[in-house]
């Protein structure tokens, strides 16, 4: 424990403005005895820590819908399937693993443009003389 000790000064002799407060802080000093233990061992303290934030879930990708499947010329399938994602309704055009296109959607109408951006790339897939694959 840190004890701080000053000499006492008679009346009026220790209060002469800067001058008389240097003196006093130069009388000022610490006190270590056999019954004093060092400062580390004697100070408890309470240390509060906030807890750890909960670990971030991970993206959301949550399957809505499959609009349509349809078969290229090497016999992999096309998909054209919604997704609810973190940023909004994601149409997703994949062809075999491989993601080929995809588009977002936000705001009210949302479903409605996603399925009529769906009938427009089923069109244009049929136009190019890919086969519909028959639903599962």
């Amino acid at each position: 424990m840190l004890t701080l000790t000053a000499r006492a000064e008679p009346h009026g002799t220790s209060n002469r403005g800067v001058r008389g407060v240097r003196e006093l802080a130069a009388r000022v000093r610490p006190v270590f005895g056999r019954n004093h233990l060092p400062l580390s061992s004697d100070c408890q303290m309470t240390v509060f820590r906030f807890p750890d934030p909960p670990p971030k879930p991970g993206p959301k990708n949550v399957y809505r819908a499959t609009f349509f499947r349809m078969v290229g010329g090497r016999g992999h399938t096309l998909t054209c399937a919604a997704y609810d994602t973190e940023f909004g309704l994601e149409l997703r055009l994949a062809y075999g693993d491989d993601l080929m296109r995809s588009e977002l959607f936000r705001g009210i109408d949302a479903d409605d443009r996603c399925a009529a951006t769906a009938d427009s790339w089923h069109l244009a897939l049929l136009e190019k003389r890919f086969a519909e694959q028959a639903p599962q």
